[in-house]
């Protein structure tokens, strides 16, 4: 004996979410965000410290490399602008000295600031040797972190992260 089946009838079985699953499924990802919104915050903090740092110590093997290769038959430096929140990369024997044309002015990012116990804020190398005209340290601090990156610039003219 055949027993037949007829589908044409409605079935009460339904498909997709309730409205309560879907409330609870929004408020697991509203608790989620709301659980990492303070760790994004503090890795972009740390992340602008460490980009400013770069920025840095680019422009002071910059400066050295200029200098050793005698570009422009001219030493070359980067000075700190501490008030302006900048660093220029200048051309010359010293900032005071330099020849303006060729300066390169780089904003320091916001919410960061720089300290230097370098000789009039400022680093230069000597053409063609890249001697360097002080050494000491950069100090850059972030407000939102609290992180500091203090940077050493030895006698050699060599810059890298304490």
């Amino acid at each position: 004996m055949r027993m037949a089946i007829n589908f044409s009838e409605s079935s009460s079985i339904t498909r997709g979410f309730t409205y309560v699953e879907l409330l609870i499924v929004i408020g697991i990802f509203a608790v989620l965000a709301a659980a990492a919104a303070p760790l994004s915050s503090n890795w972009l903090a740390v992340s602008r410290i460490n980009a400013g740092a770069d920025d840095i110590v680019q422009a002071i093997r910059s400066a050295r490399a200029k200098s050793v290769s005698g570009l422009y038959d001219s030493a070359h430096g980067v000075f700190f602008d501490l008030s302006g929140h900048k660093m220029i990369l200048y051309q010359g024997e010293s900032y005071a000295a330099r020849d303006s044309d060729y300066d390169r002015e780089t904003v320091i990012s916001g919410g960061l600031d720089i300290s230097t116990d370098l000789s009039g804020n400022e680093i230069n190398f000597s053409r063609g040797l890249g001697e360097v005209s002080s050494t000491g340290h950069i100090n850059i601090s972030g407000e939102a972190s609290g992180r500091t990156i203090d940077l050493v610039i030895n006698r050699l003219g060599a810059v890298y992260k304490d």
